[in-house]
């Protein structure tokens, strides 16, 4: 087996905990540190310290490999761009959980977190910095667009397609061909049957639209 290599986290919240479990597991990453904005002097989380974030980004504190472990998808993909920007150097480590399953056959961006329990399917594509959380399932030929989010038991029928940025509840179901816009809601337990435009909350069953939104708009 080879050597774990060193990365860092942007994020200090659960995500992140998880997110860095996940990398662990998989035998291929090391967490030297966690990244966030102003930790308190001495901060610490599972263990590792918690650096300021101007010490990566302006400092160059660190050279390797990170993840950038932001919840919430809009802030995630600003945290990337800005990571971008400020240190192209760095690459995107990609976590996947040992428990997770996922098809030889699909496709994984660079910075997603696949965590325990997840199935991912042949001919599935996940985009960059897709974050699916334990026991959802991803079905064959989905299609799901950058900074993508799916909870804990979503579930995704064939050939389904999400959006970028797109964030889906807890427990929803989303049916076989659906395409779901980008910057969506959908509500726990949601069962989506027919498509949704982008910008827009969903939840029940069957879902209806009870709001529009604007992306960054908070998920609540």
């Amino acid at each position: 087996m080879s050597t774990p290599q060193d990365i860092v986290v942007f994020g200090a919240g659960g995500y992140a905990r998880v997110a860095a479990d996940a990398a662990e597991a998989s035998g291929g990453w090391r967490v030297l540190a966690f990244v966030d904005r102003d930790p308190a002097p001495g901060a610490s989380l599972l263990g590792r310290p918690v650096w300021p974030e101007s010490s990566v980004l302006t400092g160059g504190q660190f050279s390797g490999a990170c993840l950038v472990a932001i919840g919430d998808n809009f802030q995630r993909q600003r945290l990337s761009e800005r990571i971008g920007t400020e240190r192209p150097d760095l690459t995107y480590a990609t976590a996947i959980h040992p428990r997770a399953t996922v098809s030889r056959h699909a496709q994984i961006g660079a910075g997603s977190v696949l965590l325990a329990g997840v199935v991912v399917n042949a001919l599935a594509s996940l985009g960059k910095h897709v974050t699916i959380y334990s026991n959802a399932v991803v079905e064959h030929d989905c299609i799901l667009e950058d900074f993508v989010t799916l909870a804990p038991g979503a579930a995704l029928g064939g050939a389904v397609r999400i959006g970028a940025r797109t964030f889906v509840g807890l427990g929803t179901t989303i049916c076989h061909g659906r395409t779901i816009g980008a910057d969506c809601v959908t509500g726990a337990h949601a069962t989506i049957l027919r498509d949704l435009p982008a910008c827009v909350t969903a939840v029940g069953t069957p879902a209806r639209i009870v709001r529009n939104r604007e992306p960054g708009d908070s998920y609540l």
